[in-house]
């Protein structure tokens, strides 16, 4: 399936799909531009215009898991770590069940040497993110990688 099979698709099913669907649509279509826009500029390096556009995304579509990783996978390689913390507890609002949620919570808290809120978020992770482990041996691979975080947070002049 190429680009233009998807177009004739999506026009078909704005035809014949009344006015709810076209709106829906419409919105994944927005969606997926500003994605297109805020891989861009991250590719870029313009990393302030890629955090307007994952911004955007995510208050369009809350539930948008991929986007607020995205998001606050920025915020911490950026070393606003308080910002991230913000932004996931507010993802977490909207999606209270994804691991990798919490999982990059604990990541931002930890790096504001916040250990015992950190190690709440990493609990609340569950088994998604390493299947067939318990929590104690996520905290542990988490430990293990925080020092590697912190040197990939760092952003080369």
């Amino acid at each position: 399936m190429n680009e233009n099979d998807i177009k004739n698709i999506l026009e078909r099913f704005e035809k014949f799909g009344g006015e709810k669907n076209k709106r829906e649509i419409k919105k994944q279509k927005t969606l997926i531009l500003l994605s297109e826009l805020a891989e861009f500029h991250f590719n870029e390096g313009d990393f302030k215009e890629a955090l307007r556009y994952y911004n955007k995304i995510v208050k369009k579509s809350p539930t948008d898991i991929y986007s607020w990783c995205k998001l606050s996978n920025l915020l911490i390689k950026l070393g606003q770590f308080e910002k991230a913390e913000k932004k996931l507890k507010e993802a977490i609002k909207y999606n209270p069940d994804h691991g990798i949620l919490y999982f990059n919570l604990a990541r931002s808290l930890y790096l504001q040497g916040k250990i015992k809120e950190g190690d709440e978020a990493i609990y609340k992770s569950k088994t998604s993110l390493y299947p067939g482990k318990d929590n104690s041996e996520n905290l542990v691979i988490l430990y293990e990688n925080i020092k590697e975080w912190q040197k990939c947070c760092e952003i080369e002049a």
